[in-house]
């Protein structure tokens, strides 16, 4: 058993000498594709960090990050929409917006956004069972530097009074 486990290690180890970038590249320079290779920043270990070779990535710009909705009864619902504009130079990609849980329900543009446009992402907070302080995160993930970012509904839910 302790070879399986030696042999299974010396092969792993030797397997991962090569990092993905130099996969990458690899491939990229015996393609007669376009070079559209990237290269990881070595200064930083975060894998968020992307540095583009033809210098284009689109940046998003909202005019708010949270929403503060007020106070309403339980078992109503409120919605509202988070405006945003693309202010890079490259076509921006949400590829997901996941909120928390099913109470919150996110809506967003599944087309790239182009440099220079405008979009939207509606969402929409349904209270029922939700009484109390609420703060509901939205996560996007996108094609920008970081790829993710939340956006908050905060509130207060005034609970049903049961007679």
């Amino acid at each position: 058993m302790k070879n399986i486990i030696i042999i299974f290690l010396a092969i792993l180890t030797i397997g991962c000498k090569n990092k993905a970038s130099d996969k990458i590249n690899n491939q990229a320079n015996n393609s007669n594709q376009p070079n559209t290779e990237v290269e990881t920043n070595s200064d930083t270990s975060d894998p968020q960090e992307i540095i583009f070779n033809d210098g284009k990535q689109p940046k998003i710009e909202f005019d708010m990050k949270v929403w503060e909705f007020g106070e309403i009864n339980e078992g109503e619902s409120v919605d509202t929409i988070f405006k945003f504009k693309n202010v890079g130079n490259a076509p921006l990609i949400i590829s997901n917006a996941k909120a928390g849980c099913g109470c919150t329900v996110p809506k967003w543009p599944k087309d790239p956004i182009a440099p220079g446009e405008n979009g939207e992402i509606q969402v929409k907070f349904n209270s029922k069972g939700k009484p109390g302080t609420t703060n509901k995160n939205v996560t996007l993930t996108m094609n920008t530097t970081p790829n993710t970012m939340q956006l908050r509904l905060v509130g207060k839910v005034i609970p049903t009074t049961k007679e």
